[in-house]
């Protein structure tokens, strides 16, 4: 789904004494901007009179005022973060070595309150090998360039939710991991999990 910018913005001469006023922005009002993006929208207010408004730091021409605001293009991150087997607070769950541990997650969704089930290709999965888990990770297994038998993020429509069957390996260490999935550096679940023998 594209994520366009649309604000409610209108411009007037007090008084009404040099009507019309013309309101442009740049980058004009229904831009594409992508989900994660910050984007600085500049916008001028011309009326017909020759005389400046006071407004602005800079200088524009005498009829000419200027504003600007930030759009940051986000997400609604669903509050239930990962679901079963992985468990969101302690007890963290507890997986043996070399099987497979199921990511799942319902979507977040867009400003309109749709749910944003087109992400699978952009999510990004990342492992951080800790030990006890309240610890500091020292690097990263970053997803998703997992090793034979993991899957790739799909949705299921069926359950309504994103799922990653990752593959742990039986050369990784024991002990506490925190797994992470996000969008476009969105973050959209974070929790720990165990590898026992």
């Amino acid at each position: 789904m594209k994520q366009t910018y649309l604000a409610e913005l209108s411009a007037s001469d007090p008084g009404g004494v040099s009507e019309p006023v013309s309101l442009t922005c740049v980058p004009a009002e229904g831009t594409y901007i992508p989900i994660g993006a910050t984007q600085t929208v500049v916008c001028t207010a011309t009326d017909s009179a020759t005389y400046r408004a006071p407004v602005s730091s800079a200088p524009p021409p005498p009829n000419v005022s200027q504003a600007s605001f930030t759009v940051h293009v986000t997400l609604d991150v669903h509050p239930a973060g990962f679901l079963s087997p992985l468990r969101m607070a302690p007890p963290y769950s507890a997986h043996k070595r070399g099987s497979t541990v199921p990511h799942k997650l319902y979507p977040p969704r867009y400003a309109d309150g749709t749910p944003a089930t087109d992400l699978a290709e952009g999510l990004r999965l990342v492992l951080y090998p800790l030990g006890a888990c309240d610890a500091e990770p020292a690097s990263d297994i970053s997803g998703n360039d997992y090793p034979s038998g993991s899957t790739t993020w799909r949705y299921d429509p069926e359950s309504g939710q994103y799922i990653f069957n990752l593959k742990t390996q039986s050369a990784w260490n024991l002990g506490c991991y925190r797994t992470e999935v996000s969008y476009a550096g969105i973050l959209l679940a974070k929790t720990h999990f165990n590898l026992t023998r």
